[in-house]
């Protein structure tokens, strides 16, 4: 079983890059933010302290569904600002002594470029509002979206749109998958 992990801070591009890898891969993606917006569409958030707590409820059910992927020894990409501290055990224990090859490909970017894409965002309505995006703005710190360093790290820039960049990314992504 192959695992592609997207990880980064909140609004670096991670859900634009694996949106694009996994339909370039063939790969099934689940995103936490995914979940959350399935979450909010049938429940509804109207506060700061509902999306956490469906934030922690769509994290349990991304893990839930990486159980079954692991269990059925299907290759899967996830997607997410992992909290490193507890992510990373928590992805561990789910693996086990099972034969899972991992990449995570951890985005970064320019802070200003960070803060504008949540900006945007804000601004365009193209999120549930539910997210309250305008906290990803607030503090963030590096160390508690680090890498999760559970497998081979690949660190990749979302600044700009470098097709050269993309492209060898996907291409080494491939290679790794039919190995």
């Amino acid at each position: 079983m192959r695992l592609v992990i997207i990880n980064g801070l909140p609004g670096v591009g991670k859900t634009t890059l694996a949106t694009q890898l996994a339909q370039d891969l063939g790969l099934p993606l689940i995103g936490k933010d995914m979940l959350k917006e399935f979450l909010f569409d049938q429940v509804g958030s109207t506060n700061l302290e509902d999306s956490r707590f469906l934030g922690k409820v769509s994290v349990k059910m991304l893990y839930a569904l990486l159980k079954e992927y692991i269990a059925s020894d299907k290759s899967l990409m996830i997607e997410n600002a992992f909290y490193a501290e507890f992510a990373r055990p928590e992805i561990t224990a789910l693996i086990g002594d099972k034969p899972v090859d991992i990449i995570e490909v951890y985005c970064e970017t320019a802070e200003t470029t960070r803060h504008g894409r949540i900006s945007s965002r804000i601004a365009d309505g193209s999120r549930h509002t539910g997210h309250h995006d305008s906290m990803s703005l607030l503090e963030v710190s590096s160390d508690t979206y680090a890498p999760l360093a559970i497998g081979e790290l690949l660190r990749y820039d979302t600044t700009t749109d470098d097709a050269a960049v993309y492209n060898a990314l996907c291409g080494k992504l491939k290679t790794w998958l039919v190995q």
